[in-house]
């Protein structure tokens, strides 16, 4: 019994999902039974393709949520129905089975709240009008009122009470008529609900929302951010909202109402009474549920546009690709307190912090000219990674004259603006005093500043999405809806670009598929204790890591490089920095010293190549060259035979000699009779596949937008209308895009200038732009969309499993 029930609220969740999301609803009857089974959405989507039909992690995650909230208003539902206990009726269960929201659940159970005196309705009924009612409704002319009076009973004493007791209960029933509803609906899309704001006289922020005085506008002209804004002004008590039914629908609406439920052969009295429930039905029970379900659907609707602009822009960043095996210096700049530096070594590691005060006094500036040229030559810095906070435009025009005076000859040396959003969050945090105890707060900032130029995904995971400044009127989204789509974004990211087993550290790896931070924190554990991992099956030693939670989590992590054993080896050593010159403001100098130069080598045994059987407990593991791919270890022995159809060793995986073997079978050979022959499907035999020929070092942010890197800058002054300009989005919303063109602010695009590139541009892209106008005194500046020269292709969140 209780399978055929969870079986039927299955299918009925397919059925709703399906419609919700325009898919078919057999693939989405799969999808809900591999999320019951609590696979994960990476999992799903890397390896159950099959089942799924390819369906991207950004669909998948969409499935998730409507399913969890499709459950949770069927829980609701099923606990409502327990409450409503003996006073449930089938009209009342039918509400509530049917119910696809829970505003529609909560208007079902309003009248049986404890302390709810019940509906007028209701009451009217608990009278013994609702036979009477029944009876009118069938044969008008069998009912007279005056035989209904009881003159001791309050609410029936005298004809009126009667009459206005009928009413109520008319009323009720044809406020639940869906014939009646069903016209109501048919006339609202074709004369919508409208929305009129004005300013509140005493509202404390009048000047924000001017521009939402006198507004006037149909619910299916609105934006999310204009939803958004209206909603705030509301709150604040800053505007005055009102939500209108315009009065041509309530004519039409009304017209036929009256045709349909006053009788023709009844007396005037009981006409008159039918006339009065029909327009008290409208006026107190259909239009407030109108306007109040028009408001909650806006507000959802906003916030879901909202929330889903913030997953596309955070897929963006956190998928930008790293800046590999290069030296950088970064920049936090600052005035009072001077810019903060720091020199990292191509995996992050600290080469030297200190402070410099670059816009001052000549003699100041000329010393921070000396140490900036010094460092970057003495370290091979080809990159100089600035914040874009505070004093960044003149922290980039002292830079951008260094490379123009040919400072930094015989060294290439280009510059990136990097996002401070979220910076001094971590600095502060527990986390960065763990990673870099010996750094000051300030010090900290400069050091993440470069590590997200060299590896924004490793770098930003350590930072709550929230404060990364890439969303819209996030502080109006309801924190849990913002946290869970936001945090399944990371997993999705840091899932599919993978981690080395032996070198990340918790903020990477809790952010696995199937795992967490008190598992992450576990793995690292076992790491420290038994040394790094040579095979993907220690795994399942860890404390914690059961069979499911190995499943979903095994095929995102590598076993690639096998350090020696120092708890969690991620963390670049600040202990190894050199000498560098801090200038002072006052003109003097301090040298501050970390300690020696120190390179950590992993040689080539420790790197896995000839690695040794490794003993823990009475378990023997030996390396496995598979575990070097994304191959999930339940393909292994279909991995196997494909090696051994292709005539491949294992330990040429990811070389040169696996492609041209896959390309020359596949020159004779069709891909389907291979799977048929291992009996997969062809999606999870084309994985294999891939996994064999494609390198071990492979990226997939290598197909994403990268950096953008200038030599030289343009002022706001040196531009204005007409001007052409070239530059990167750095920020999306559904009004419009804002873009830097290298003028030290961003320039607004505004939906109305790009609708040629509708749904066509994201974070990241460059694009070719024409200054539309510019405004000196307020520093802002508009711009027209001419061109996307480099698109993200949303396609390649698809390729994410793959």
């Amino acid at each position: 019994m209780m399978a055929d029930e969870s079986l039927s609220k299955s299918t009925k969740a397919a059925s709703v999902l399906a419609e919700n999301l325009q898919l078919d609803a057999t693939t989405m009857g799969r999808v809900i039974c591999l999320l019951d089974q609590d696979n994960t959405v990476p999992f799903i989507a890397r390896y159950r393709k099959e089942e799924t039909g390819g369906l991207d992690p950004s669909k998948l995650r969409q499935i998730k949520e409507q399913y969890e909230h499709f459950k949770s208003i069927r829980e609701r539902a099923k606990l409502v129905t327990k409450k409503i206990g003996k006073k449930l009726t089938p009209d009342i269960k039918r509400s509530l089975d049917n119910a696809v929201t829970m505003e529609e659940v909560e208007e079902v159970y309003a009248p049986f709240k404890p302390g709810h005196k019940g509906t007028y309705a209701e009451r009217s009924r608990q009278l013994g009008l609702g036979e009477p009612a029944e009876l009118l409704l069938k044969d008008p002319t069998a009912v007279h009122l005056d035989k209904l009076v009881k003159p001791g009973v309050k609410g029936i004493r005298t004809v009126n009470e009667v009459s206005l007791g009928l009413q109520y209960i008319l009323a009720d029933v044809i406020s639940k008529d869906s014939a009646t509803l069903n016209s109501i609906k048919s006339l609202l899309k074709r004369n919508p609900v409208r929305v009129v704001a004005s300013l509140r006289p005493l509202g404390k922020e009048r000047a924000k929302y001017k521009k939402y005085d006198g507004f006037h506008r149909p619910v299916t002209s609105l934006k999310a951010h204009q939803v958004l804004a209206l909603n705030r002004g509301e709150q604040n008590k800053n505007l005055t909202v009102r939500r209108e039914i315009p009065k041509n629908a309530e004519f039409d609406f009304h017209t036929p109402l009256l045709e349909k439920w006053v009788p023709s052969n009844a007396s005037a009295q009981i006409k008159r009474l039918c006339k009065s429930a029909v327009l008290d039905a409208y006026k107190r029970l259909i239009e407030p549920k109108i306007i109040r379900r028009t408001r909650v659907s806006l507000t959802k609707q906003a916030e879901k546009e909202s929330v889903n602009v913030f997953v596309m822009n955070l897929y963006r960043l956190l998928l930008t690709p790293p800046l590999r095996g290069k030296n950088v210096i970064s920049l936090d700049p600052g005035f009072s307190h001077g810019c903060k530096l720091a020199v990292l070594g191509s995996t992050g590691e600290i080469l030297g912090t200190g402070v410099i005060f670059p816009f001052g006094e000549n003699k100041n500036r000329g010393r921070a000219e000396k140490t900036v040229i010094d460092l970057v030559l003495r370290h091979s810095c080809d990159y100089v990674a600035i914040g874009n906070g505070v004093g960044c435009r003149e922290a980039e025009q002292f830079i951008c004259k260094l490379i123009e005076k040919g400072k930094f000859v015989p060294r290439d040396v280009a510059y990136c603006i990097v996002s401070e959003a979220g910076a001094s969050v971590y600095s502060a945090s527990p986390e960065a005093e763990a990673e870099l105890p010996s750094l000051d707060t300030t010090l900290r900032g400069a050091v993440s500043i470069g590590r997200r130029l060299q590896d924004p995904l490793s770098e930003l995971v350590k930072v709550e999405p929230k404060h990364l400044g890439v969303g819209m009127y996030q502080h109006d989204i309801p924190e849990t809806m913002l946290r869970e789509a936001l945090d399944g974004v990371i997993e999705d990211c840091v899932s599919f670009v993978g981690i080395d087993l032996n070198v990340v550290g918790v903020s990477m790896l809790r952010r696995i598929a199937g795992l967490n931070e008190t598992k992450a924190k576990a793995i690292l554990a076992w790491r420290e204790k038994h040394g790094a991992f040579v095979n993907r099956e220690e795994l399942k030693e860890v404390k914690g890591i059961g069979s499911k939670t190995y499943e979903q989590c095994v095929g995102f992590v590598r076993i690639i490089s096998s350090p020696p054993t120092q708890g969690n080896c991620t963390i670049p050593s600040t202990s190894g920095q050199d000498t560098i010159i801090i200038s002072s403001p006052d003109g003097g100098e301090n040298a501050k010293t970390h300690g020696k130069k120190r390179k950590h080598a992993i040689s080539e045994e420790q790197g896995g190549r000839k690695k040794q059987m490794k003993t823990v407990g009475s378990q023997k593991f030996r390396p496995e060259p598979l575990d070097r791919t994304w191959i999930h270890p339940e393909s292994y022995p279909v991995a196997r035979s494909v090696m051994k159809e292709l005539g491949v060793l294992p330990e040429q995986i990811g070389k040169p000699e696996v492609k041209a073997a896959i390309e020359k079978y596949l020159q004779t050979q069709k891909i389907e009779k291979l799977a048929a022959k291992n009996n997969v499907g062809i999606a999870t035999l084309q994985h294999i596949v891939d996994g064999l020929r494609q390198a071990t070092d492979h990226d997939i942010r290598v197909n994403f937008q990268k950096p953008l890197f200038k030599k030289n800058i343009t002022s706001l002054k040196d531009i204005h209308p007409g001007t052409q300009l070239s530059g990167r989005v750095m920020n999306m919303t559904s009004f419009g895009a804002f873009v830097d063109c290298g003028v030290g602010l961003d320039g607004l695009v505004h939906n109305n200038d790009m609708r040629q590139f509708e749904g066509k541009l994201g974070l990241g892209d460059l694009v070719e732009v024409t200054v539309k106008s510019v405004d000196t005194e307020k520093q802002q500046f508009s711009l027209v969309l001419k061109k996307i020269s480099s698109s993200f292709n949303p396609e390649l969140l698809i390729s994410m499993g793959n």
